[in-house]
């Protein structure tokens, strides 16, 4: 049996992989280094270059050095940094895409392992071929952009601490506060996310000591108060309150119009008259939203509470390409290998349907009487409710915030795995009524 599992396991994986690697291979991106990719590529280069993180391309043009910024996080371009080539961009871009391809390939037998305990050996099997064939998790090789990266650390993270519910280290918890440190750093949605995990532990205190909590909490907060106090003393300016203002802003227009206007679409603010007044600070950005909101409450409330979590877990990337594709491309194997385009198709017909299974599956995670029907223990319930609380946290900031739904693609192994724990407990439930009838 074990040598069987191990068997699927590789297949899948194995799978995941070729899918990659075919689609860095034979996907032609137009102008791959184009608007956010500027700048992360030029924060590798200039770490790599220059020992300095800059989104300047003053030493790419031979005019001095670069000065330090923090307008990106750090996590996806200190990992470029590895493996670009000064001299060459096509040459980065290359070996960029071969990383976000090894990374994403592993995340297939991470939660292959991680759902078999949870949904067996059927459910984990359908968890790790959703991973492997996402038209969305293939395609973020491609780009030199964030979302391979980002789902690869949250894929080690959430691993890590399901590991944490068995073997009771502090090495380990350290360890996996490291990892959701970096993954702050990669995405930053996650920044405050550390807080909610230390309350998460505290309410299973039976099954994680205070030693483990602060052991777990403390690698988080190095990571990411190191990142704060480096910014602190070598930037200028107040970078995450720009970020902050902006998000706020762009996230303000009901679905991405400004004033209904169909050709607005994706890019509101690009229309708005008023948008330079109310980025001034996070202050006139706030003052804005609520204005908005007072103006037209209906329409508002209904984007925010309803229209926004629909828009962040929609299929189609808003920017860009759209369907699968962040930035356009000129060829893929989406438009030509019958593989790629059956998984394709398969997967955009299941997306719904897998999207309203993990709510499901997010509710089911925190029912008590649920477990007990089911007939498990409050520790087999901790990776499942872990998991629902990410993807809730995260629809949560994204509600706040613009919910592209770009930003969604490195939450999807979450997603099918919520999506798997819904449907095995929806059929253990049936099973154990029809026992009972039948008895």
């Amino acid at each position: 049996m074990a040598r069987a599992t191990l068997a699927l396991c590789l297949a899948i994986s194995l799978l995941g992989l070729h899918m990659r690697l075919t689609a860095v291979q034979h996907t032609e991106v137009i102008q791959p280094i184009r608007a956010d990719a500027v700048d992360y590529f030029l924060y590798a280069f200039n770490l790599k270059t220059a020992g300095v993180y800059s989104s300047s391309d003053s030493a790419a043009r031979g005019m001095g050095p670069p000065s330090a910024d923090a307008k990106r996080p750090p996590g996806f371009p200190i990992l470029a940094s590895w493996v670009i080539d000064p001299d060459s961009v096509q040459r980065s871009v290359a070996n960029v895409s071969y990383l976000n391809a090894a990374m994403g390939a592993l995340i297939a037998p991470l939660f292959f392992y991680l759902a078999l305990p949870l949904v067996g050996l059927p459910g984990a099997c359908g968890v790790a071929l959703l991973v492997a064939l996402s038209p969305h998790l293939v395609n973020s090789s491609v780009y030199f952009l964030t979302e391979a990266a980002s789902a690869f650390t949250l894929a080690l993270f959430v691993s890590g601490f399901v590991l944490l519910t068995r073997f009771k280290s502090w090495v380990l918890a350290l360890l996996v506060g490291l990892l959701l440190g970096y993954s702050a750093l990669t995405r930053s949605f996650l920044v405050f996310f550390w807080p909610i995990l230390g309350i998460f532990m505290l309410y299973h205190r039976r099954h994680f000591d205070r030693r483990l909590v602060v052991a777990l909490l403390a690698g988080a907060v190095v990571v990411q108060g190191g990142w704060s106090l480096r910014n602190a003393l070598v930037v200028e300016g107040d970078t995450g309150a720009v970020l902050l203002k902006n998000s706020l802003l762009h996230g303000a227009y009901p679905d991405f119009l400004y004033q209904g206007r169909p050709e607005t679409y994706g890019f509101p603010y690009h229309f708005d008259p008023e948008i330079d007044q109310a980025s001034q600070s996070v202050r006139t950005a706030l003052t804005t939203v609520l204005a908005r909101v007072s103006e037209r409450p209906a329409e508002m409330l209904s984007w925010y509470l309803f229209g926004k979590p629909r828009t962040l877990w929609s299929w189609s990337i808003i920017s860009g390409q759209g369907d699968a594709f962040i930035y356009p491309v000129k060829d893929s194997p989406y438009g030509k290998s019958a593989l790629f385009q059956l998984s394709h198709g398969l997967m955009r017909s299941l997306h719904g349907a897998l999207v309203s299974l993990a709510v499901l599956g997010c509710v089911l995670a925190w029912s008590t009487g649920i477990r007990r029907a089911l007939g498990l223990a409050e520790s087999e319930m901790i990776p499942v409710q872990l998991i629902s609380l990410l993807l809730v946290y995260a629809t949560v900031v994204h509600m706040v915030v613009a919910p592209f739904p770009r930003y969604s693609i490195p939450l999807r192994p979450e997603l099918y795995m919520m999506a798997a724990f819904g449907v095995s407990a929806l059929l253990r439930l049936y099973r154990r009524a029809t026992d009972g009838v039948e008895s």
